[in-house]
């Protein structure tokens, strides 16, 4: 069977498909440092209801270690003339830049839909990040109307 519609999001540690069929929805994907996964949602256990959210990514933490890591270790082997032939330095040099870039993604607030279940548990979840960040809002009012079908339907 072939979706009605896809979406696409790509964050710095993952990869999400988003594909939506007449009566479910199937969300695929893999999170570095993790697992591949695929979620078949029920589009009739959903609430047609839109919620917004605003998330950050999950790479504070990560960013601030290496890049104090990084900058401490530039630091000691920059005392070690000359620096321009010195690896230490340009190897703690680039952990400390990767660091600050992460650190500041991480400040970046990213717009979310989140669609609860019945009973008010949030089950499905769809961010404007990525290569089809254009569609996103056509996506989840598609999403929305899908649901009221199957909700209609079920009566």
């Amino acid at each position: 069977m072939q979706p009605i519609d896809s979406y696409r999001e790509k964050a710095f540690f993952g990869y999400r498909l988003i594909e939506l069929f007449d009566d479910h929805v199937i969300v695929s994907g893999y999170r570095a440092f993790g697992t591949d996964f695929k979620l078949n949602v029920p589009l009739g256990t959903l609430e047609p209801n839109i919620s917004h959210l605003g998330i950050r990514e999950q790479t504070r933490l990560i960013g601030l270690i290496v890049f104090i890591g990084g900058t401490i270790g530039g630091l000691a082997w920059g005392s070690h003339p000359p620096i321009y032939r010195n690896a230490g330095f340009w190897v703690c040099s680039f952990f400390a830049v990767f660091g600050l870039v992460l650190l500041i993604r991480s400040f970046r607030r990213i717009e979310t839909a989140a669609f609860y279940t019945s009973a008010g548990v949030a089950r499905l979840t769809i961010s404007r990040i990525g290569p089809d960040i254009g569609r996103y809002q056509d996506f989840v009012d598609h999403i929305s109307s899908q649901i009221a079908l199957c909700r209609a339907a079920q009566l």
